[in-house]
């Protein structure tokens, strides 16, 4: 699993406004026998999945059009060591699934850290639609005073939502830094 940017495009299809936030290797069951190799993708606009031989895309949904749930969470423990240097180390898992108007669009199926990564996509979808749906005044009709005013990708809380979608804080610091800001 990576989260972050990459230097190479992942997948074919790729917009100029996207940037990718996570992306993993699974299988797409296609037949009674056969499963096709799959890369599982999630950018600040779209969930997708795409071949893994052609790179390219399969089905995809726009983030903002649907609601990210995760189902069948597990968790999965691993001792490694013995006698007093016993470690336990305790895995999540579970299903990430997209819904739109009731029916599953698109689904990730036994992902690592499921609700870390429903964290991320939250967090841009806020993001997005913040920004989104706001239309700003003309420049002539504002007051000279407010023209010095910081553009919305200016924004702390705009620009705190991303590092963390990106994968450049933890969920911890990014709740620090959001209380920090008011």
């Amino acid at each position: 699993m990576v989260f972050g940017r990459s230097k190479k495009p992942i997948v074919n299809g790729l917009r100029n406004d996207e940037q990718v936030l996570w992306n993993d290797k699974g299988r797409n069951k296609i037949g009674f026998l056969k499963s096709q190799k799959i890369i599982m993708l999630v950018t600040n606009k779209r969930a997708m999945y795409a071949d893994e031989d052609s790179k390219n895309i399969i089905s995809w949904c726009n983030l903002d059009e649907v609601t990210a749930v995760v189902s069948n969470r597990q968790t999965r423990s691993t001792t490694s060591g013995y006698g007093n240097n016993l470690n336990v180390t305790h895995n999540n898992s579970g299903n990430l699934e997209f819904i739109k108007n009731g029916e599953r669009v698109l689904g990730f199926t036994n992902i690592d850290n499921p609700d870390e990564l429903l964290d991320r996509i939250r967090a841009v979808t806020i993001s997005n639609i913040s920004t989104r749906d706001y239309v700003s005044p003309s420049r002539e009709s504002l007051p000279k005073l407010q023209q010095s005013a910081p553009k919305a990708s200016e924004d702390p809380l705009a620009i705190l939502k991303m590092r963390f979608a990106k994968g450049e804080i933890t969920k911890e610091q990014f709740e620090e830094m959001k209380s920090m800001l008011g």
